[in-house]
């Protein structure tokens, strides 16, 4: 193992390769991790990153085949494209929910599993997760901004779900050909409460409501 203590604001030891070593342990004062500062050490399985830590940049920790699991710091912004591509043995990355960006191919080829959760992020870039074949479901914010046909998991994926949480009332719903396919989705509200208890009441009478043009009687009514 090794560590590396760094007085910049900025790590970028694109020449530097310490192949046999296993862990790492970064730190000092600075917020970023370069391009390719890491790549390519195909023993490592650990990392340790600073809270101070906020981006981390292209190719960063690519092709590090050993590497198993990485817990993002805590104020961690952005990982750009492919900083973690070819990590094969890639199976959990704590911390996504709080990114806010993440670049194309950032995951691509890892081993992540079962649900994603980016509650926070705002962009997503195309084939952030290709050839990651075992997430089953990736949850964003309300705030995020992806284009569904650029295929965040790539063409290597099953049915994918994809939901979004208030104020967006739809999923989408990729089938095996990777179309997306929209649904309806109701947050639970007041009116759905007294629309129940009225349609179960035996001696209802003629239901009127009213409100606001587009607050979404209708739907509630009709679903």
């Amino acid at each position: 193992s090794f560590n590396i203590i760094v007085e910049r604001c900025c790590i970028a030891y694109e020449s530097i390769v310490y192949k046999s070593s296993t862990s790492l342990n970064i730190d000092g004062e600075f917020t970023s991790i370069g391009n390719n500062a890491f790549s390519k050490l195909t023993a490592l399985s650990t990392v340790i990153m600073p809270d101070k830590i906020r981006f981390i940049k292209k190719g960063a920790f690519a092709d590090c085949v050993d590497l198993l699991e990485i817990v993002l710091p805590n104020n961690i912004k952005e990982i750009f494209k492919s900083a973690f591509e070819g990590c094969k043995k890639l199976s959990s990355v704590k911390g996504l929910e709080d990114v806010l960006s993440i670049g194309e191919q950032a995951f691509a080829g890892c081993d992540l599993k079962g649900t994603i959760s980016l509650n926070r992020a705002l962009y997503v870039e195309s084939n952030a997760f290709d050839g990651c074949d075992d997430i089953k479901v990736i949850k964003y914010g309300p705030d995020t901004y992806t284009d569904i046909s650029s295929n965040v998991l790539g063409d290597h994926n099953p049915l994918i779900y994809v939901t979004y949480g208030s104020p967006i009332f739809y999923d989408v719903i990729f089938d095996n050909k990777k179309q997306p396919i929209m649904r309806i989705v109701m947050l639970k509200r007041k009116i759905d409460k007294y629309l129940e208890e009225w349609k179960a009441s035996a001696d209802k009478k003629p239901l009127i409501v009213k409100g606001a043009r587009q607050v979404g009687k209708t739907a509630s009514i009709r679903y």
